[in-house]
This record gives structure tokens, C-alpha cells and sequence, in this order.
């Protein structure tokens, strides 16, 4: 679609820490719109031609097919970069996809092409963690105070390749890591939802800063949840 000359790019791109909720936030979107979603990654894309396994854009159209409207969600996209004939080969077809150049896509219907182009939303994630990885101490990963510094010196820096970057939306979406503070609330709402005790200032502030450390983000409260769940699931057993 041209509008005055130009050609808009709709699609978002979500770019934050491995375990910063990128997936989950895609998934509420979602669910809250009642569209069924699929999601893929650049890491176990399968490219047309194949032997092994049913090439992805063949899983892709299938969708498509099967459903009136839907969210299409390629992650890992910050490893989109074209080393070898295969992963150069992954490139071409998700930049096709991206551009919404899908003719010379085998078994893809005009039917097909239309209905991803009007009744489908495409969205796009990564890390490119290990690029401001180093930076964490200056970029707030361990501050009290949420921060978005790392963000505004990771779009600075051109971290973002510009072929990757201008198949999509300019306002990037970026999710920054979650603070010591913000640990500390989340760990006692846990404790709160379970109705529990919630754990002593000094125990939640080593719980926080044990958190913060591991750099899973969301992923590490998920395993506390678990885990705290397992404790008193065990305990009741017992008892």
C-alpha cells in the first residue's frame, strides 16, 4: 500500500532481553483481540526445499487458510543474519514475508497473499543481547530507578541492522529490564496471590538482587512461582 508516495511499515518490532516478556506481551495482544496466533523463530525456520521437515512458509499458508484473521509472530529476528547459504536463504524468504513479496512463494495463492495482507498482523522480536550485554551496569540493569537509557544508546548505536530495521514499524518497541524495586514488588504479589507470608524486607531484597543477577527477567519469576508452588503443594502431602 502507497500512501502519498510513500510505503507505511505496520509492523511492530519488539526488541528486549531474553526473558523480558516480549512473547508473553504478543500472546495477551492476542488474547484480549480473541485471534489465534503462531509463532515461529529465525533459530528453527525451515527453508522451502527442505528434506526433513514441512518448509515454515508451507506451515505459514496453512494458517492462513485455516483461520479468518490470526497474528503471525517471528521471534529471534536479531538473528537474521545471512552467514551461510541456508541462513541467507532464511533471510530472503522472512524479508519477502516482511515486504509482503509472497508471489514466489510455492503453494501461496493469490487467496492466500490477500488474506495475510489484510486480515493478518505480522510482528517481529529479538535481543540483540550481546550487544548491550557489556553495557548493563551503565544501562540500569541493577538500578532502583526504572531506566530506559539502554534502549535510546541501543537505537544510537545502530545496533539494529537498517535492511532488518526498515521492514518495520519506526517506533520500536522496546522492553527494558525489569529493576531491583520491580523484582521486589513482583516476588510479593506472588506471595500475595498464593496467600502467603510474603518474605521479610532483608529476605526479599536478597530474593531481588538474586533475580536481577540472573538476567532472566520474567523467566525468573516464573520459576519462583513454581517453585514456591511445588514447596507448598509438598507441604500439604506431608502434612
Amino acid at each position: 500500500m502507497h500512501v502519498a508516495g510513500y510505503d507505511p511499515r505496520p509492523i511492530p518490532l519488539i526488541v528486549g532481553p531474553s526473558g523480558s516478556g516480549k512473547s508473553a506481551l504478543v500472546r495477551h495482544f492476542a488474547k484480549i483481540e480473541k485471534l489465534p496466533i503462531k509463532d515461529f523463530n529465525v533459530g528453527t525456520w525451515v527453508v522451502t526445499g527442505a528434506k526433513a521437515d514441512p518448509p515454515t512458509l508451507d506451515e505459514i499458508a496453512d494458517f492462513i487458510r485455516g483461520n479468518e484473521r490470526g497474528v503471525l509472530f517471528i521471534d529471534e529476528v536479531d538473528k537474521l543474519v545471512a552467514t551461510t547459504d541456508w541462513s541467507r536463504n532464511i533471510q530472503q524468504e522472512i524479508y519477502a514475508l516482511l515486504d509482503g513479496r509472497t508471489d514466489s512463494f510455492p503453494g501461496w495463492d493469490e487467496a492466500v497473499t490477500k488474506k495475510l495482507a489484510r486480515d493478518f498482523f505480522l510482528v517481529g522480536a529479538g535481543t540483540w543481547q550481546t550487544r548491550y550485554a557489556g553495557r548493563q551496569h551503565a544501562l540500569g540493569f541493577g538500578a532502583k530507578e526504572a531506566s530506559n537509557v539502554w534502549a535510546i544508546e541501543l537505537d544510537r548505536q545502530d545496533e539494529i541492522p537498517e535492511e532488518l530495521l526498515m521492514r518495520f514499524n519506526a517506533d520500536v518497541l522496546y522492553l527494558r529490564p525489569l529493576t531491583k524495586a520491580e523484582f521486589g514488588e513482583r516476588i510479593a504479589s506472588i506471595h500475595d496471590a498464593l496467600a502467603l507470608a510474603r518474605p521479610t524486607s532483608e529476605r526479599l531484597d536478597q530474593l531481588s538482587e538474586k533475580a536481577v543477577a540472573s538476567r532472566r527477567h520474567n523467566r525468573w519469576l516464573e520459576a519462583y512461582a513454581s517453585r514456591i508452588i511445588r514447596r507448598e503443594v509438598f507441604a500439604v502431602m506431608q502434612s
